[in-house]
Order: structure tokens, then C-alpha cells, then sequence
């Protein structure tokens, strides 16, 4: 009876060994293919990335392969609207190249907020055919005596700009604190915006065991830092005048 007990203990824990065993495998091979797929989609965001970058990529793409027995499909979407969280004096830039002037910006910010809700800083810069000239303007979403205008409704954060003709980029800086700012297409637009930024996606499966793995990155137009508002512009030459 003593021995029979005793076996019986013995396959219980050995049953229950094997057990555990399996299921540390299992784990450790699905952690194993969880890894692969997700480093098989980070090299489909970088061939993405880098085709953007010279300006050769796909709508949509494919990698087969790229891990054994994992492929990969990613996909590149132009953005031409903007919807950002920004912070203060930071600065977005609104690419508006090919414009014919009349075209109007819309520009939105401090949604759903109360005041006080931060003022805006915009700069315009025109090109050869402006003249390469700048343009400053500052708005305020809430009544105040700082030289900038006020709004129409008090408390909405709301501008029409209306553009000119040889105008190349729009440079946006909320002062006072961080705003989500949308900015889109307004009235008198003949042709769509410019590309504002590129959002890639990039989706990995192993094949055998059908772990999927995604990632999303978004990748916007070069700018310069926001310093760059307060240089000195000049399409010639500056002289110093003593």
C-alpha cells in the first residue's frame, strides 16, 4: 500500500513536470515567433521609410521572406491634412508650394478647451515668385490686449488664411501653452494640398503559426527648428548700414 502511494506520487509529480515543461515550451517558442514577426515588420517600416525617402515608394508593398517563414506587407498613405498635439513654442510646418493665391487655410486649435487657451504665432514665407517675402500674424483664441487679433467667437481657436500667390510654406507655433491643432484644406482650393506627411504601415505574420505583428509610424516634411522664425530673411544681399 506504502509503494503504491509512493508511485502514485512519483507519476503525479512527473506528469505534472512533463506538464509544465510543455507549456515552457510553448511559450518560449510563441515568444520566439512574436519576435521575429514584430522585427520583420520594423525592416518593412525602414524599406518604407527609405523608399519615402527618395521618393520611390508604394502604396502598397510586399517582403517575402524577410524572417524564415515570416512576410511582411507595408504600406506608404500621403496625409495632406494635419491633426497634432504641439507643444508650446513648437513649431509645424504646412507645405503650400503651387498655390495660386486666394486659397484658404484652415486652421483650428484648443478644441473642447476653456480659456485661457494659447494664442498662435503664424509666418508665411513666400518664394521667388513672392519675392521671398515673410508675412507674421498672430491670433488669440481668448480676448487679450497683446497685439494680436482677437477672436470672433470668444474661447474658439479659429483662422481663415487666406494665401497668396508664390507662397511655399506655413510655419504654426502655439504661445502661452500646447494646443492640438488641425489644419486643412479651406475655400478657393483648385488643387489638393501639398503631402503633409506620410503615414507607413507595415504588417508581419509567420506564416506556420499565424502570430501577425503591426507597426505604424508617421513621417512628416523636413523643417527647420523653431528658431529659425526669428532670422534674419532676405532674398539678396544684406547690408550693414553703419
Amino acid at each position: 500500500m506504502v509503494v503504491l502511494l509512493i508511485m502514485t506520487t512519483l507519476l503525479t509529480v512527473g506528469v505534472s513536470a512533463v506538464s509544465k515543461s510543455t507549456r515552457d515550451l510553448r511559450i518560449t517558442r510563441e515568444e520566439v515567433e512574436a519576435s521575429q514577426a514584430f522585427n520583420a515588420a520594423e525592416k518593412g517600416i525602414e524599406r518604407a521609410l527609405a523608399d519615402v525617402e527618395d521618393g520611390s515608394y508604394e502604396v502598397e508593398g510586399q517582403m517575402e521572406e524577410v524572417v524564415v517563414n515570416v512576410d511582411v506587407e507595408y504600406g506608404v498613405t500621403e496625409e495632406r491634412q494635419l491633426d497634432m498635439s504641439v507643444l508650446e513654442n513648437q513649431v509645424i510646418k504646412v507645405d503650400v508650394a503651387g498655390v495660386n493665391g486666394g486659397e484658404e487655410l484652415e486652421i483650428d486649435w484648443g478644441m473642447g478647451e476653456t480659456c485661457p487657451i494659447p494664442s498662435m504665432v503664424i509666418v508665411v514665407y513666400e518664394g521667388a515668385a513672392g519675392g521671398y517675402g515673410i508675412r507674421r500674424y498672430g491670433f488669440n483664441a481668448c480676448s487679450d490686449s497683446n497685439g494680436f487679433e482677437n477672436p470672433v467667437v470668444e474661447g474658439v481657436g479659429r483662422v481663415d488664411l487666406v494665401l497668396e500667390a508664390g507662397d511655399e510654406l506655413v510655419r504654426i507655433r502655439p504661445v502661452g501653452g500646447p494646443s492640438v491643432i488641425q489644419v486643412r484644406e479651406g475655400a478657393n482650393w483648385v488643387n489638393p494640398m501639398p503631402v503633409q506627411y506620410y503615414r507607413v504601415e507595415s504588417t508581419a505574420e509567420n506564416k506556420l503559426s499565424g502570430v501577425t505583428k503591426k507597426i505604424q509610424v508617421n513621417k512628416g516634411i523636413k523643417t527647420s527648428p523653431s528658431v529659425f522664425d526669428y532670422a534674419l530673411f532676405s532674398g539678396t544681399t544684406i547690408n550693414k548700414t553703419p
